[in-house]
């Protein structure tokens, strides 16, 4: 090891979270290294996670269409698929230019790939140079978990992290995970042409999620060909022949699924056991890094930010919040909690599924609903599908459901009003423009009042007025 290299700002990890810090913070005239142990810059949400999967969605989309038209060819599928991902890769090529490292060099930022670790709590070691930090970021991200199934390890699966690199269209698809990852890879394969089981232990796919947009979800994939297997206990994974075999559990009977492909799609787990950082005293648990409200460790210039951290929450946008907290910490000394109150989250099946805030069912909670085929847009659009579910405390927003058409888009107005602390009225009363999706927004807060507004005691009020008008 050579001598150390003093810096302002250390970050471990090339992803959403750490490339933000990297890049406020060297602009900000600090003095930045960014070390990153794979080839490139960009973390699982270029590579592996949010850009191939939705470029994926998006083709299977495209197939779909053709499906119910005349010039769709069962036969051209194979050729089909390979189009799909040759266009996945173009997308993960093209949004790789965004975070090219001479980008961050011009910044100022230095950009090391190398495996980094601690030799110290202040200093890490990469390429066999050793760099002093007064302040860390540990941003390395997470990868994926594998359940404990006999014979699973030794099995021939597919994560999210190899799904991306089939070249060849499988004729079957096994997905173990009724989770985010699993449903929209189901919707993804049996749009281009692949059967597609699915095996959960839980009783609902998304056990996360509100239950009306779960099984709204549900209903959708099913009549689209894909098989569920719910309540499902595996006992065995092994090869037989080309195809990979499952022997399980379900509805209190036994049996065997077999396909050429399976995939793992049960969880992530953080990527904070190779760091040494048991040479810094910083505290982690097998959910990943502990740190306080301000993303601060057991070691307070050593911050964790984004999947990394031992929170259940792994989003590329919570990463990327995580960054500007501690951005405003490092440059600006200003201290932020977290708030995970406004979060949003999408499930980009189709239909979309969006949600944020609090979505539970309590005595102090009021629930409103608009179903998306009363919007008028949804109706000229044949987007029947779907709702938008609000939830309510002293006519605050706290919570709200969108599934249908470009619900991603539609949650951000509910999560603004949940940061704000804005009331329905608050929406009610804003012009949305006509006809457009986000009516449902305005439709639903307007239903919201229509309990209070059209009853015996307002229309004898408006009675009296108009006497007393004439």
């Amino acid at each position: 090891m050579t001598m150390l290299n003093k810096r302002d700002v250390i970050i471990l990890g090339g992803g959403a979270g750490g490339l933000t810090a990297a890049s406020v913070l060297s602009q900000l005239g600090l003095k930045v290294t960014l070390i990153e142990k794979n080839k490139t810059l960009g973390g699982d949400c270029l590579h592996y996670g949010c850009v191939p999967s939705k470029a994926l969605l998006h083709q299977a989309k495209i197939q779909h269409v053709l499906k119910q038209s005349y010039a769709h060819n069962v036969e051209q599928q194979p050729q089909l698929f390979q189009q799909a991902m040759q266009a996945v890769h173009a997308a993960i090529a093209k949004i790789q230019q965004h975070d090219d490292p001479k980008r961050f060099e011009s910044y100022g930022c230095e950009v090391l790939f190398g495996h980094g670790e601690f030799v110290e709590k202040k200093q890490v070691v990469v390429n066999g140079q050793v760099y002093y930090g007064k302040k860390i970021i540990i941003a390395t991200g997470s990868s994926p978990t594998l359940p404990p199934i006999s014979g699973l390890k030794s099995c021939d699966y597919l994560t999210n992290e190899t799904i991306f690199s089939l070249e060849k269209m499988p004729q079957s698809l096994l997905i173990i995970g009724a989770g985010v990852i699993g449903i929209e890879m189901a919707q993804a394969f049996v749009r281009l042409g692949v059967e597609v089981s699915v095996l959960d232990i839980s009783d609902e796919v998304l056990p996360m999620l509100d239950i009306d947009a779960a099984k709204t979800l549900r209903t959708t994939l099913e009549k689209e060909g894909v098989k569920f297997y719910l309540k499902a206990n595996i006992n065995k994974v092994y090869h037989l022949d080309d195809y990979i075999c499952l022997d399980l559990a379900c509805a209190n009977k036994s049996k065997t699924l077999k396909a050429e492909k399976l995939l793992v799609a049960t969880g992530r787990a953080s990527n904070c056991h190779n760091l040494a950082l048991e040479k810094t005293n910083v505290k982690y648990t097998k959910q990943g890094i502990v740190v306080n409200a301000n993303l601060q460790t057991s070691q307070k210039h050593i911050y964790a930010i984004g999947d990394v951290i031992a929170e259940p929450l792994k989003f590329t946008h919570l990463a990327e919040y995580h960054a500007s907290l501690v951005i405003s910490q490092i440059a600006f000394k200003w201290k932020q909690k977290v708030n995970y109150k406004a979060l949003p989250s999408v499930i980009y099946t189709q239909p979309e599924c969006a949600m944020v805030g609090t979505i539970s069912e309590t005595d102090k909670i009021k629930i409103t609903t608009f179903a998306m085929s009363e919007i008028d847009r949804a109706i000229t659009d044949q987007h029947l599908m779907g709702f938008c579910k609000v939830f309510t405390m002293k006519d605050k927003v706290v919570g709200a459901v969108i599934v249908g058409a470009h619900a991603g888009e539609l949650i951000s107005e509910w999560t603004l009003a949940i940061n704000q602390k804005l009331t329905v009225k608050s929406i009610a009363q804003t012009i949305h423009a006509y006809p457009t999706l986000a009516q449902i927004n305005k439709r639903v807060a307007g239903r919201y009042y229509a309990p209070a507004l059209f009853n015996k005691k307002t229309k004898f009020i408006v009675k009296c007025l108009n006497i007393l008008s004439r």
